[in-house]
């Protein structure tokens, strides 16, 4: 029995060891990603705003599949996690259809600037 309980216990200590480590790794590609997307966009010229804005949403969207990715090492059931965000994402989306369509006419403005 005691065999069995440290056996247990190491199995536990390494997915929690792996996944701290997936953590660091996920917070690591994160910043990378946004440090790219808007080194790329500011080559282009865009407007600083955009750049910042598509910057952090490329970090976040790291860290969401990271997020996932650390929770199926625990052996949760990434498949329903991820058609729960899913179907959250679109709930959220339709209560705020209205405020989203301002946001991204606001983006199109900042990109375009058909004003001066």
């Amino acid at each position: 029995m005691p065999h069995e309980l440290g056996t247990v216990v190491m199995t536990w200590v390494f997915k929690i060891a792996l996944a701290v480590g997936a953590i660091f790794v996920a917070l690591f590609l994160g910043g990378s990603a946004r440090r790219l997307v808007e080194a790329a966009l500011r080559r282009s010229g865009l407007d600083e705003t955009i750049t910042r804005f598509a910057g952090t949403s490329a970090r976040w969207s790291v860290l969401v599949l990271g997020g996932i990715a650390i929770l199926g090492t625990f052996g949760i059931e990434t498949t329903s996690f991820a058609a729960l965000l899913a179907g959250a994402g679109l709930a959220i989306g339709l209560a705020l259809q209205g405020t989203l369509s301002n946001v991204s006419s606001g983006v199109l403005l900042l990109m375009f600037r058909p004003f001066r």
